[in-house]
């Protein structure tokens, strides 16, 4: 059976973005997952593998999540985001925009 995930969960995934960040991208992103309908359920839930290849994906592509932050804050939900991904096995590298220069 496939792994479901709340918003909480989903939300943690990312690197602990806000939940009107996850609704808008959920509704304006159109690679982005989208919930599950659940009947009888008012929560939305999210296809673990799902969110991973989307997740991949801008991994692979060096596509960056879209801004809504600050770039500090960018870079503190993004160090924070590998943390979570190496939880579930993941090798994520940094995207070169989020490299320091050594010059």
């Amino acid at each position: 059976m496939e792994k479901l995930l709340d918003s909480k969960k989903v939300r943690l995934l990312l690197g602990g973005i806000s939940d009107s960040t996850l609704t808008r991208w959920s509704s304006d992103e159109s690679d982005f997952p989208k919930p599950l309908q659940q009947k009888r359920r008012a929560k939305r839930l999210w296809s673990e593998s799902s969110l991973l290849r989307w997740i991949e994906s801008k991994q692979s592509t060096h596509t960056p999540l879209p801004a809504t932050e600050s770039a500090a804050q960018r870079q503190k939900r993004h160090k924070a985001a590998c943390k979570t991904l190496k939880t579930f096995g993941i090798k994520f590298t940094e995207p070169t925009h989020l490299k320091k220069n050594d010059d």
